[in-house]
């Protein structure tokens, strides 16, 4: 086991849509998608797919209102939101530099663009509103505990080692 001795501030949330986990949606208990539910300049009330419930206004969700706040009394020098679905390191800000530490540790590519339009997500809020940058990173949906482990905690820990220099 490798350990680091950091002077970085990190604040853990180890799940930010517990409702969600424990219904098993993408949702929260209101059917909102807390990713689509951000004040940003493109949030739209239209529903872009039915996982994708924005809800009746951009930061309705106390979830949300937590996290802006925090967002806003602290200006993270980098967030890094885990996410699953397709092995991707999506960046939104200045944060190429630990991208390029997980892929090397990961062997994911890095995209600037996830692929379909994201209005209210924590990418465009944080990382291009709020120059607090974010990296979503998406690790393979299903992946067993032993690699996770063995790849990602280690890429995790590198990639915060990396920020601390900057």
């Amino acid at each position: 086991m490798q350990s680091f001795n950091y002077q970085l501030q990190v604040t853990l949330v180890p799940i930010f849509n517990i409702e969600g986990v424990l219904a098993k949606t993408r949702s929260n208990a209101r059917g909102v998608d807390l990713n689509r539910n951000l004040p940003t300049k493109d949030w739209s009330p239209e529903i872009k797919g039915p996982r994708y419930q924005p809800g009746p206004q951009a930061l309705s969700e106390p979830e949300n209102k937590g996290l802006v706040a925090h967002i806003d009394q602290y200006a993270p020098k980098l967030i890094l939101s885990l996410h699953s679905w397709h092995p991707v390191l999506n960046v939104n800000g200045d944060c190429l530099a630990e991208a390029q530490v997980l892929a090397e540790h990961t062997g994911y590519k890095i995209d600037a663009d996830i692929g379909y339009p994201t209005p209210g997500c924590l990418g465009t809020y944080a990382g291009l509103e709020r120059k607090s940058p974010t990296l979503t990173y998406e690790i393979e949906r299903g992946l067993a505990l032993t690699p996770i482990l063995e790849v990602h905690v280690p890429a995790i820990l590198a990639c915060l080692k990396a920020t601390e220099r900057k």
